[in-house]
Formats: structure tokens, C-alpha cells, sequence
């Protein structure tokens, strides 16, 4: 599923981040059909481990998931992580917007770029139209 097709289906993107490896195929499964795009985080991979999040994204395929992995890394680690993040499942990945084009990753997963954070002013902050 594409993130057009996703965003068509549902306009509400679902967060989550617990710890208990349960929690996300309970909300999943209570939600259903309901959401179609879940982004997660690095709880997910550290509590379930890789495997247990490809199995989660395996049983969950009409859900377009994105890993927020804010990466930030020079360009053949991204290139790294992005493809381990591909053979887990997911089928986005957001990035940091700092670190500029030269050390985006290859367009193996569609790439998402934090230009600004919610906890409060950030560098971000000084400066989102760049």
C-alpha cells in the first residue's frame, strides 16, 4: 500500500510507543480497519526485536507503517538502516532534516523529513522554511 493510498483510506496516523510488546497487537487489533497508517518507534524494535515487529507489520498488511527512526547518520549508514528497516517491513522511514541531501538514504522506503518537533521550541524551530 502506498502512503497516497493509505492517506485516501484515513487521515489519522496512529503513534505508538509502549513497552509491553502485547499493547501494539491489542490497539491494533482493537482499532481494525480504522487506522491504515501506524508509525513506530524504537520502543517497538526494542521491546518486540526486529522479528517481532515484522510479524506485527506481516499480520497487519493493510496498514502502511512508518519507522521513526529520526535518522541522522552519514549517508551509507542511512543506506544501512534503511534496508534492514525495508526487510523488516515497514515501508516509510522518517529522517532528520539537518543532516541535508547528501546523507539521505537511497529511496528504498519512502522518506519522511522532521523539520519540527512537539515537546517545545527546538533548533528546528528557528527556521522551518529551510
Amino acid at each position: 500500500m502506498s502512503i497516497d493510498e493509505a492517506a485516501r483510506r484515513s487521515h489519522v496516523i496512529l503513534a505508538i510507543d509502549e513497552e509491553e510488546p502485547e499493547r501494539y497487537w491489542n490497539i491494533l487489533g482493537g482499532l481494525g480497519s480504522m487506522i491504515k497508517v501506524v508509525k513506530l518507534g524504537w520502543m517497538a524494535i526494542l521491546s518486540m526485536g526486529a522479528s517481532g515487529v515484522g510479524e506485527l507489520i506481516r499480520k497487519n498488511n493493510d496498514k502502511y507503517f512508518i519507522m521513526d527512526a529520526k535518522m541522522a547518520d552519514v549517508n551509507f549508514i542511512n543506506e544501512k538502516i534503511t534496508r534492514k528497516l525495508r526487510g523488516i517491513g515497514f515501508n516509510g522511514v522518517i529522517i532528520h532534516g539537518f543532516m541535508g541531501p547528501s546523507n539521505a538514504p537511497p529511496p528504498l522506503l519512502d522518506i519522511f523529513v522532521l523539520i519540527s518537533m512537539s515537546q517545545g521550541p527546538t533548533l528546528y524551530d528557528k527556521s522551518p522554511e529551510r
